[in-house]
């Protein structure tokens, strides 16, 4: 239980950090920004919404280290063999499902504009190569 608590005491910290970088970028968007107001608009509601999740995250965690129910509750489900498989099971289906929407929408855009065609390809790129270094990490691993 103790590198559990290790563990969320760590997603304490990084939802902190989280949080503060996106609150920084909040605030220097707001003296800094560009003229354009839906970027401008856009930019500052991605980064509320993310500063929000980040506290909330940490709140919640922080919560269930101070209360020792909580964290045993948080244990088992985080634990669970049944829910980690289907975790796994989405993530995995998911995946490819992405990979096949993003192929249809590369070649839905071809027919319009090749500047959001490279930019789908560069995404779909930067996908596989995370994807591969994921593999790579989890076959060494385990």
């Amino acid at each position: 239980m103790e590198q559990f608590k290790h563990k969320l005491a760590r997603r304490v910290r990084l939802c902190q950090a989280g949080a503060i970088l996106a609150l920084i970028g909040f605030f220097v968007g707001k003296f800094l920004g560009t003229p354009d107001e839906f970027s401008s608009g856009f930019r500052m509601g991605v980064l509320l919404g993310l500063e929000l999740c980040m506290a909330f995250l940490a709140i919640r965690t922080r919560r269930a280290l101070c209360d020792e129910a909580a964290l045993k509750e948080l244990y088992i489900k985080e634990t669970d063999e049944r829910n980690c498989q289907i975790k796994l099971m989405v993530f995995s289906s998911g995946w490819f499902l992405l990979l096949f929407c993003l192929g249809l929408a590369i070649l839905a855009a071809s027919f319009f504009n090749f500047t959001v065609v490279f930019t789908l390809l560069g995404v779909l790129l930067c996908m596989c190569l995370l994807k591969l270094g994921c593999t790579i990490y989890y076959r060494q691993k385990y």
